[in-house]
C-alpha cells in the first residue's frame, strides 16, 4: 500500500515538474527574444485595428411571430378547428408551428422578398480599400428592364457625370474570362449592358463628385442563397408557439425592411391560402345557383302560360282543401328531393377527377356525422398536402403517404355519399307512395287544377333549393370576410444598436494573442526541424541515462585557444576552475588521475578543453601531461605550436623510451606534452598495444594529472580502447553543433559499461538573457569580476 502511495506521489511530482519546466521554457523564450515578441504583437495588433477599420460591420435584426397551434395551446385567434385536431392526432404529423417555420424558410418566399425590394441591385460608395453599401441613400436608381431572372453578376462604376450623361464602366466575368466595358449613357434613357437592359434615373440632387459611386447586379438565385445563410428561423422550445426570426445585415435599416417584407408576404400568403377554400365553395354554389335559377324560371314561365291558356285566375276551394293535405307530403318530398339533389351533386363533385385537388364544400343540410368527419379530414389532408408541397417534393415519403391518404379518404367520401343517397331515395320513395294514394283522390279533381298543382309543386321545390343555396353562399361570404392569418407579429423587426461582428474586443485581443503565438510557433517549428542540441535542458531531456554534467564552458568570444591563466577573472576562466573543482570529487585522491576527452564528431572542442583544463590544474600546483592521442586528426600540437620529432606513434612503433617523446608545452613549467607523431595507417592497433598501457603506467608515476585528447567516439572506436586506463571520461557536447541523435550513443556507452566513468561537458555555451533571472541553465560565473565579454548583436535565439 505504501509503495502505491509513493509511486503516485512520485508521478504527481514528476508531472508538476514537467509543467513547471514548460512554463519556464516559454518565460525564458520571451525574455531572450522580447524584442521579437514586441514587434510581433505591434504588427498583429496594428493589423487587427486595420481589419476593424475596413471590415464590414454586421448587425442582427430580430423579430418574433406567434402562431396559432392547437396542439400547443396557442389559440389566440379562436378555438382550434376539428380539422386540425383530426389531422394532428390521426397522422401524428409535425405541429403547425413547425410547418410555419418551414414555410418561412422556403425559397419562393425569399425570392418574393428579393424581387419586392429589388435586392438584386446594390448601390455602393466605392473607396480605395473597400466598398460601402448605400441603402436608400443613393442619388440614383437603376431599373432592370430585361428579365430579372436572367441577371448576371456585374459591377458598374460611374466614372464621371456631366449633366445627364454618365460614363460607366462595367466589370464582370464569363466562363472564367474577365470582361470590361465602358458606356456613355443618358439618365432616364434605357441602355444595353453586356447581359441586361437597364435604365438609370436620378432621384435627388445628392451627387458628390468627390465620391465614386457604383452599383452591382447580382443574380436572384445568388441573393436568395445569401439570404438563406443570413436568415435564421428558430423555435425557442417545444412548449411555445412562437417563431424567432434573426437576420444578419450590414445595414440595420435594410435588415429591418427585409424582415418586414418577409413577414408581410408570409401573412398575406397565409390568408390567401385560407380564402382559397372559401372561393372554391363560392364557385360551386354560383354554378348550382345558375342551374337552379334557370330551372325555376322555366317552371314559373310554364305556370304563367298555363294560367293564360286556361283562363285561370285562382285555385278553387275544392283544390285548396285537397292541397291542404297534399301540402304536407309535398313539403316532405321537397325536403327529401333537395337532400337527394344536393347529395347527388356532392357525389358527382367528389367523383369528378378535375376536383381531386379542390376541397369538398359543406352544403348538405343535417349531414351525417360520419360524412362530416370524413369531409373535414379530406379538406385537412388537402391543406396539409399544399403546405408540404411548398417545403418538399413529390418524391418525399411524407408527400407520397399523404397522397395515399387523400385517395383513401375520397373513396370513403364516395361510399358515404352513396349510402346517404340510398337512404334518402328510400325515404323519398315512401313519401311518393303515400302521395300516390292521395293523387288517386286528386284524380277526381278537374284536369286543369291537377296540372296546376303539379307545376306549383315543382316551383316550390326549386324555390326551396334556390333559397338554400343563397343562404350557404352568404354563410361562406361571411366566413371569408372574417378570415385572419393564423400568425401575428408580437415583436416587430428591430436591429441591435452595436454590431455583432466583427467583435472589437475579440479581434484586438485575438490579434495581440496571435502576436504572442507567432514567435512561439516559429520557435517550435525551428526546434522541430533543428537537429542540433541547443541548451542543457534539452540535453537532460533527451538523455535517458541522465549522465552527470560536470562543467559548462561559455562561448569563447576572444577567438584564441588559450583562454585560461592564473590571473584571469573572465567567465570562461572561472568555468575551467569550476570544472577542475568538480573533477576533484571524481578523480582518486593521492594518486594520478587520468582524464580522457572525447566527443561525437570532430570540432566539438576536445583539444580546447584539454589545453585549458591542463592550465587550470597547473595553476593549482599539479604536474600535468597532455597526450595527443587523436592519431587520425591531431590538433593539440598545432594549437600549441609545438614542433616535435618524435611522438606517440614513434614510441609504439620503435624502441625509444617514454621520456624521449615527452616535450615541454611552452605554456607552464608544470605542463608537458606527448604529441601524436606521424599519422599512422592503423591507429586502433597502436592504441590497443601493450606499450600504451606501459606508457600510462610510466606517466602515472611521474605526473599528478594525465589528460588524453582522444578521437571522437562517435566516428571511430579508438577512444574506447583507452577508456579502461582512465578515471574519468569527459564527453564534450558543443551547443548548436552536436547532433541530437548523438546523445543516444552516450546512453549506449553508459548502459553497456564501455565507459563506466562517463561525464559530459557542455562547450560553447551562449548565455541568454533569461539565465540571469533563473530561467536559463548552468551557473553564474564572474560574480564580483569584470568580464572580458563584449555584447553580441541581438538575434532571435531559440
Amino acid at each position: 500500500m505504501n509503495t502505491v502511495i509513493t509511486n503516485n506521489t512520485e508521478l504527481k511530482l514528476e508531472k508538476k515538474g514537467k509543467d513547471e519546466d514548460i512554463l519556464k521554457k516559454y518565460i525564458a523564450l520571451f525574455i531572450d527574444n522580447w524584442y521579437w515578441f514586441v514587434l510581433s504583437i505591434v504588427i498583429c495588433g496594428g493589423l487587427s485595428v486595420l481589419y476593424l477599420r475596413y471590415a464590414t460591420r454586421m448587425y442582427k435584426v430580430n423579430a418574433t411571430v406567434l402562431v396559432q397551434d392547437p396542439d400547443k395551446g396557442g389559440g389566440m385567434l379562436g378555438q382550434p378547428s376539428n380539422l386540425l385536431k383530426s389531422f394532428s392526432s390521426i397522422f401524428d404529423m409535425k405541429s403547425s408551428v413547425d410547418n410555419e417555420a418551414q414555410i418561412l424558410q422556403t425559397k419562393d418566399l425569399k425570392m418574393a422578398v428579393v424581387k419586392d425590394l429589388e435586392l438584386f441591385t446594390t448601390y455602393y460608395d466605392i473607396g480605395t480599400v473597400h466598398k460601402v453599401e448605400l441603402f436608400k441613400d443613393c442619388w440614383f436608381k437603376t431599373t432592370v428592364l430585361s428579365d430579372i431572372d436572367s441577371i448576371k453578376n456585374s459591377l458598374f462604376t460611374i466614372l464621371s457625370k456631366k449633366g445627364t450623361e454618365l460614363k460607366i464602366e462595367e466589370k464582370n466575368s464569363f466562363n472564367g474570362r474577365k470582361l470590361d466595358s465602358i458606356y456613355t449613357v443618358t439618365m432616364g434613357q434605357p441602355f444595353k449592358s453586356r447581359f441586361s437592359r437597364l435604365r438609370i434615373d436620378s432621384i435627388n440632387d445628392n451627387y458628390d463628385n468627390k465620391i465614386k459611386y457604383g452599383f452591382a447586379l447580382t443574380s436572384v438565385n445568388a441573393i436568395v442563397e445569401s439570404l438563406e445563410k443570413e436568415l435564421n428561423v428558430d423555435i425557442p422550445n417545444k412548449l411555445v408557439t412562437t417563431i424567432n426570426l434573426e437576420l444578419k445585415s450590414s445595414i440595420p435599416n435594410k435588415g429591418v425592411e427585409i424582415l418586414n417584407i418577409l413577414i408581410r408576404d408570409y401573412i398575406r400568403d397565409n390568408i390567401e391560402q385560407k380564402n382559397a377554400f372559401a372561393d372554391s365553395t363560392v364557385d360551386f354554389i354560383n354554378n348550382r345557383l345558375a342551374v337552379v335559377s334557370n330551372e325555376l324560371a322555366s317552371i314559373e314561365q310554364n305556370i304563367e302560360n298555363f294560367k293564360t291558356n286556361h283562363h285561370l285566375a285562382d285555385i278553387t276551394t275544392q283544390a285548396q282543401l285537397v292541397l291542404q293535405k297534399e301540402a304536407d307530403y309535398a313539403k316532405d318530398e321537397s325536403k327529401a328531393s333537395v337532400q337527394e339533389q344536393v347529395t347527388q351533386t356532392m357525389l358527382e363533385y367528389v367523383q369528378d377527377v378535375r376536383n381531386n385537388k379542390r376541397p369538398v364544400p359543406s352544403i348538405i343540410t343535417n349531414p351525417d356525422p360520419t360524412f362530416l368527419a370524413l369531409m373535414e379530414k379530406y379538406n385537412g389532408l388537402l391543406l396539409q398536402r399544399e403546405r408540404m408541397g411548398l417545403a418538399g417534393t413529390d418524391n418525399n415519403p411524407l408527400v407520397i403517404n399523404i397522397d395515399q391518404q387523400i385517395n383513401n379518404t375520397r373513396k370513403d367520401l364516395i361510399t358515404s355519399l352513396t349510402n346517404q343517397l340510398v337512404v334518402i331515395r328510400t325515404g323519398l320513395k315512401k313519401i311518393r307512395t303515400e302521395n300516390n294514394t292521395l293523387n288517386k283522390y286528386i284524380a277526381t279533381v278537374p284536369a286543369n287544377e291537377r296540372t296546376f298543382l303539379n307545376l306549383s309543386r315543382q316551383q316550390e321545390l326549386k324555390q326551396a333549393l334556390f333559397v338554400f343555396l343563397l343562404q350557404k353562399k352568404e354563410e361562406v361570404a361571411v366566413t371569408k370576410a372574417s378570415n385572419i392569418a393564423s400568425v401575428r407579429v408580437i415583436d416587430k423587426p428591430k436591429s441591435t444598436i452595436d454590431p455583432v461582428s466583427p467583435k472589437k474586443t475579440f479581434i484586438i485581443f485575438g490579434g495581440l494573442f496571435l502576436g504572442l503565438l507567432i514567435p512561439i510557433g516559429i520557435s517550435n517549428i525551428y526546434n522541430l526541424f533543428n537537429n542540433r542540441l541547443t541548451d542543457l535542458s534539452e540535453i537532460k531531456y533527451l538523455m535517458q541515462t541522465k549522465t552527470p554534467n560536470v562543467g559548462e564552458i561559455d562561448h569563447n568570444r576572444s577567438g584564441i585557444t588559450l583562454v585560461y591563466n592564473e590571473k584571469s577573472r573572465s567567465v570562461v576562466a572561472e568555468q575551467f576552475r569550476a570544472l577542475r573543482t568538480n573533477l576533484q570529487f571524481i578523480l582518486p585522491q593521492q594518486k594520478c588521475g587520468v582524464i580522457l576527452l572525447t566527443s561525437s564528431i570532430s570540432g566539438e572542442g576536445k583539444s580546447f578543453i584539454a589545453t585549458n583544463l591542463g592550465l587550470a590544474y597547473a595553476s593549482s600546483g599539479k604536474k600535468v601531461v597532455l597526450l595527443e592521442l587523436d592519431l587520425r586528426k591531431p590538433k593539440l600540437a598545432r594549437n600549441l605550436q609545438i614542433q616535435s620529432t618524435a611522438g606517440f606513434t614513434n614510441y609504439i612503433a620503435t624502441a625509444i623510451e617514454p621520456n624521449d617523446v615527452i616535450v615541454r608545452s611552452g605554456l607552464d613549467d608544470k605542463i608537458d606534452v606527448i604529441t601524436s607523431g606521424p599519422v599512422p595507417p592503423n591507429p586502433a592497433e597502436l592504441l590497443g598495444s601493450n606499450k600504451t598501457a606501459d606508457l600510462i603506467t610510466y606517466l602515472k608515476a611521474r605526473y599528478d594529472i594525465i589528460i588524453i585528447d582522444a578521437p571522437p567516439v562517435g566516428v571511430v572506436a579508438d577512444a574506447l580502447l583507452l577508456a579502461p586506463f582512465t578515471d574519468a571520461v569527459l564527453y564534450v557536447i558543443r551547443q548548436n553543433y552536436t547532433y541530437k541523435q548523438h546523445l543516444a550513443f552516450i546512453d549506449e556507452l553508459k548502459l553497456s559499461g564501455k565507459a563506466p566513468h562517463l561525464y559530459t561537458v557542455i562547450n560553447d555555451v551562449r548565455r541568454k538573457a533569461s539565465a540571469k533571472y533563473g530561467y536559463g541553465y548552468g551557473y553564474g560565473y564572474g560574480y564580483g569580476y569584470n568580464t572580458e565579454e563584449s555584447k553580441s548583436k541581438k538575434r532571435f535565439t531559440i
